[in-house]
């Protein structure tokens, strides 16, 4: 049946489970499915997808040194980056690119724009806060695309995302063999409304290349 990425509820990678182990998990209602690898289990009542990557209804407490780790050996190995780590909490990474927010996404333009300075943190986590380039990005379309994170999801999903004065999106295999990464220091949805943009220029239609997780 294969193996299945079991996440915590925050979704912090965990460890490696078989896909009986997340199977079951999910029957006994302890996990949900979040992506398939697109086969079925066939059991004498029942008949139910199986999942490669799951993710914790209750949330698992990790020690930190694991959650720095994990991505080291399973996403920072097959991507060929020699080093990572953290900065401090009150502590901006060198370079780091500020954001510009209204406080709220939905807020009207007439509400001026500050610095996200106080809003942001030196110290992220695999379930998000990180420091990423566009070339960060891509490459990791690029392993997905080749194969090179166990248990990864299809290079062909799109994944957007964003806070207060950050905005991000991320599309792969879209038609013609582009991968889009849009990257904005606005808030939501700034870099998807660019990705639009651009997703007509291409002529990509809605429902073309991976679908958009949040």
């Amino acid at each position: 049946m294969g193996r299945a990425l079991m996440l915590n509820a925050s979704f912090e990678p965990l460890c490696v489970v078989s896909a009986r182990r997340a199977v079951v998990l999910v029957l006994k209602e302890k996990a949900e499915i979040v992506h398939r690898n697109g086969t079925e289990v066939h059991a004498e009542r029942m008949t139910g997808p199986v999942p490669s990557v799951i993710r914790l209804r209750n949330y698992v407490s990790v020690p930190c040194a694991s959650v720095f780790r994990r991505p080291r050996r399973a996403v920072c190995g097959p991507l060929g980056v020699t080093g990572n780590g953290a900065f401090a909490g009150e502590t901006l990474p060198p370079n780091t690119a500020i954001g510009y927010t209204r406080g709220d996404e939905d807020g009207p333009v007439s509400i001026p724009l500050r610095p996200n300075t106080r809003d942001l943190r030196g110290r992220g986590s695999t379930a998000g806060g990180g420091w990423s380039t566009a070339q960060d990005l891509r490459r990791v379309l690029q392993a997905l695309r080749e194969r090179r994170i166990p248990n990864g999801l299809p290079a062909g999903m799109g994944i957007a995302g964003g806070s207060g004065g950050m905005n991000a999106i991320v599309e792969g295999a879209l038609p013609g063999g582009y991968d889009l990464i849009v990257l904005a220091n606005l808030d939501p949805p700034a870099a998807e409304r660019v990705a639009r943009m651009i997703r007509d220029w291409l002529g990509v239609k809605d429902g073309d290349g991976g679908g958009h997780h949040r």
